[in-house]
């Protein structure tokens, strides 16, 4: 597989600021430790590998070297919107370009996950201290059956199980980085609402039965503060964190 993600492979190909400054690293523990806190907005650090790779609630993420992609994004948080938002915002813009990629429906699974076929295909994680967020994102991009793990909450799949093909991650991340500063920009300015339609169209948990903790009930939607809205019982819960999962 042919498609590395040295610089001088990857910067010809950004066409936005974001990526301007871009570093790459062939194993980190987590892409999320090499942002720095001077870096500027729209700094993308991309790692073939991570061995410690993190997600939401302590759980990790894992994959074999030069199969997925894996980066971190330095944002500076100049706006009342609350960070957990982002997670929507690029979920929408995930789903999107994945939907393009494979020519197969997605998904977003509240608040971070993006699926084909109820199965994770790509993650969100927002870390946020004072004005700084560390945005990471993960794709499944060309692992095979057999390098994806096992025995995890959501069963996981790759763009390359889906189509059979072999997908470029290089142009992948060249797009992820336009349209996440377009997406970015546009939600400082206008908040959630300008992305509602969009979540509502791809909202995975939309009238299945969840549980979140101790809540129990009937997924009713995503509120415009970007919180989950279980119905229980005929009352409506915001839930503003918490993992979800889809009851039978």
């Amino acid at each position: 597989m042919n498609d590395p993600l040295t610089p001088d492979r990857v910067s010809p190909l950004f066409r936005s600021s974001f990526g301007q400054k871009y570093r790459f690293k062939s194993s980190v523990d987590s892409t999320q430790n090499e942002l720095h806190d001077n870096d500027p907005e729209g700094t993308i650090v991309v790692a073939d590998q991570q061995l410690k790779g993190r997600g939401r609630h302590g759980k990790t993420w894992m994959a074999p070297s030069g199969r997925a992609l894996l980066m971190s994004i330095r944002l500076h948080l100049e706006t009342s919107q609350p960070a957990m938002q982002i997670a929507l915002v690029v979920g929408v813009l995930l789903a999107e370009i994945v939907e393009r990629e494979i020519n197969f429906s997605t998904s977003i699974k509240w608040p971070n996950d993006i699926l084909v076929k109820d199965k994770k295909v790509a993650g969100i994680l927002v870390e946020q201290r004072r004005n700084l967020v560390s945005l990471g994102i993960g794709i499944n991009v060309n692992q095979t059956k057999e390098e994806l793990p096992t025995g995890t909450h959501i069963k996981p799949i790759s763009l390359r199980i889906i189509d059979g093909k072999i997908h470029d991650r290089a142009k992948i991340l060249a797009t992820i980085a336009e349209e996440l500063e377009f997406n970015y920009r546009v939600w400082q300015e206008k908040g959630l609402n300008a992305f509602t339609t969009q979540i509502q169209e791809r909202d995975a948990l939309f009238g299945r039965r969840v549980r979140v903790g101790s809540l129990h009930g009937i997924a009713a939607g995503i509120a415009p503060n970007g919180s989950l809205v279980v119905d229980i019982e005929g009352k409506h819960e915001m839930v503003t964190s918490g993992e979800v999962h889809i009851e039978k």
